[in-house]
Parts: structure tokens; sequence; C-alpha cells
């Protein structure tokens, strides 16, 4: 199987790894480490995650990564976990549908820009109560 690599979403969806040898796919990967600066490690999935726990994969890979920081990270992260204004709606004042707009708009627009579209929003989606 070949992937279509140039896009992503395309190689997301139809790249397969199950039938992937291990050995050959590692070899493979430091093979490019003389063209780029890579390095490979490797992880086994059944220990490193847990279904009844997701997080778990996370921090196995956090400290693959960054073995030095891993821990300081996880404290700080799950610090943050408590803060109420994580689980604030990001615009109250929005219907469904103005959030939507909202969403997909974003990105398209300047901080002033997206005072005004904001307004905007505000007036002609407002959420009922």
């Amino acid at each position: 199987h070949t992937p279509d690599t140039k896009d992503f979403d395309t190689f997301r969806e139809t790249a397969d790894f199950s039938y992937t040898n291990p050995q050959r796919l590692e070899k493979t990967l430091l093979e490019l480490r003389g063209e780029h600066d890579l390095r490979v490690v490797v992880i086994d999935y059944e220990k490193a995650s847990n279904p009844k726990e997701p997080s778990t994969l996370l921090w196995n890979v956090l400290k693959q990564a960054l073995p030095q920081q891993a821990e300081l990270i996880r404290q700080q992260l799950e610090a943050n976990n408590d803060d109420n204004k994580l689980n604030q709606t990001p615009n109250p004042g929005l219907n469904e549908r103005g959030l939507a707009i909202a969403i997909q708009a974003c990105t398209l627009f300047s901080h002033d820009e997206w005072k005004l579209f904001r307004k905007f929003l505000e007036k002609n989606f407002a959420k009922t109560v």
C-alpha cells in the first residue's frame, strides 16, 4: 500500500500499518536519520496504552519525547485541569448557528475586524433563553 502523502487527510484515512513488519519499518526510519535530523523511538502501543485511561499513552509518549520535562509538564497540565475557565462556553451569548459561524470565520479576520464581526453575530445570532 502506497498512500498519497501529498494529501494528509487521504493518508490518514487510507494508510494501514497493521501489516507492517515493525523491524523493517524501524530499519527504514533509521535510514532517514542521515537525511533528516531524526530520533527514532519505538513504543509498544499495547504496553504504553490503557483503554480505561486514554491519557496513559500521552504520558508515556511524553516521557519518551521529553524525559527531563515530562513530569513538570504533566503537573502543569493536571493543575490547569481544575481551572474553571476551561469549562466555560467561548461565547455564551450566541446560539448554535452563531457559534458554528464564529468558529468557521474567526481565522478570516484581523483582530479589529473580528470585534466588528462578533458584534454582528451577537446582534443576529443571540441565544434566546
